[in-house]
C-alpha cells in the first residue's frame, strides 16, 4: 500500500543497497584467525597459517568485488576457490 507522503520508489531503494562492509562477527573472525596466522608463523605450525590464509583470503572477497562487475567478480570467484583449495590442502597436512 503506498501512502502519498513516501517518496515513489524508496522502499525499492531500501531493498537493493549492497552491504556496507564487514559484520561484527566478521570482523571478529579477521582478527581472531590473524592472530591465529601469527601464532602459527611464530610456533612454526604452518598447516595453521595455511589455514589462517585461507579464512582471510576469503573474507577480504568484498573488497575484490569493488573493482567492478566483470573484474571484480573474477577474482571474487578465484579467491574463494583458492581459500577452499588452501583450507581442505592444511586439513590433510593435519591429518597425514
Amino acid at each position: 500500500m503506498r501512502y502519498r507522503w513516501f517518496p515513489k520508489g524508496s522502499q525499492e531503494q531500501e531493498k537493493q543497497q549492497p552491504k556496507a562492509g564487514f559484520s561484527h562477527g566478521e570482523k571478529a573472525g579477521l582478527v581472531l584467525f590473524a592472530g591465529m596466522l601469527c601464532w602459527g608463523l611464530s610456533n612454526g605450525d604452518l598447516p595453521m597459517v595455511f589455514f589462517g590464509l585461507a579464512f582471510i583470503i576469503y573474507e577480504l572477497r568484498f573488497f575484490a568485488k569493488l573493482l567492478g562487475p566483470g573484474l571484480g567478480r573474477t577474482l571474487s570467484n578465484l579467491m574463494q576457490g583458492f581459500s577452499i583449495a588452501l583450507a581442505v590442502g592444511a586439513l590433510v597436512w593435519v591429518l597425514l
